[in-house]
Formats: C-alpha cells, sequence, structure tokens
C-alpha cells in the first residue's frame, strides 16, 4: 500500500510537469511573404487615373504590415493627394495573402479627414489586386512586387 502511494504521487508530479511543459507553435510569417514595394496602377471606375503607382508593404508583425503610398489622383474636382500609411492585418486563404486595413486621412480643406479602407489580395508570386475606399472615391490599386524583402 505504501508503494502504491508513492506511485501514484510520482505519476501525479509526472503528468502535472509536462502538462506544464505546453510548447507554443511557431506563428507563420505571413507578412513577409508579402513585405516589399510594388508598381502598379491606379484605376478610378475603370479608367487609369496613375499609370505608374507605387504601394509599399512594410512588415509589423507576423501578420500585420503597414501599407504606404504617396500618389496623387486626377479627378474633376482637381489633384487629389492619396498619401496613406495603413496598418492591416494578412491572411491566408489557399495561395493568397489577403491584407485588410483601415485608416484616416487628412486632405485640404474642405476635405478635412476622411476614412480609407484598404482590402484586396496579394497571390504567391507578388500580384497584388487592392481596392482602396475613401470616403470620396474608391480606387483600385493592380501591380507586381519588384523588391521583396529578405530579413
Amino acid at each position: 500500500m505504501k508503494n502504491l502511494v508513492k506511485f501514484s504521487t510520482l505519476m501525479l508530479v509526472a503528468a502535472l510537469i509536462f502538462a506544464g511543459c505546453k510548447k507554443d507553435e511557431p506563428k507563420e510569417n505571413l507578412a513577409a511573404a508579402i513585405e516589399g514595394t510594388y508598381t502598379g496602377e491606379i484605376t478610378m471606375a475603370g479608367t487609369s487615373v496613375v499609370p505608374v503607382a507605387h504601394l509599399t508593404m512594410t512588415r509589423t508583425a507576423n501578420d500585420q504590415v503597414t501599407i504606404s503610398m504617396n500618389e496623387t489622383i486626377e479627378t474633376s474636382f482637381g489633384a487629389l493627394p492619396l498619401d496613406v500609411s495603413c496598418p492591416a492585418t494578412v491572411t491566408k486563404s489557399d495561395n493568397n495573402y489577403k491584407v485588410d486595413g483601415k485608416t484616416k486621412i487628412s486632405l485640404p480643406s474642405p476635405l478635412g479627414e476622411q476614412d480609407v479602407v484598404i482590402s484586396g489580395i496579394i497571390t504567391e508570386e507578388g500580384a497584388a489586386d487592392l481596392d482602396i475606399n475613401a470616403t470620396l472615391a474608391t480606387v483600385k490599386f493592380t501591380g507586381s512586387r519588384v523588391v521583396q524583402v529578405i530579413n
């Protein structure tokens, strides 16, 4: 009986030790797969408004990037600056990476501060298809990665 108590105590201690040694699975670095500079075109209502546009995705965490763009869009209202730095979440779906972000930009008076939502797909090959929705307009960025950052 005395050995049974010792054995049971030993098994309980061993079970507690192994149960406490949970190994965290490393999180896949999705952002590193799409990080880089993209060159493409900005269209609005199907019409090219910036034929050569540049967009940068900078990794801030394994599943986070900052999408940056500084372009000027010519509209019937005049030139609108699209100076955006938008934090976005990266998820993976099949062989594509989905980005979703929201930020605010400041436009010249009387337009003031506007909400901007960026969402879209980046393929594993580096093709980007992003919708940039602002209060005043919706534009589409279509392009390809030209520089991939390697860490």
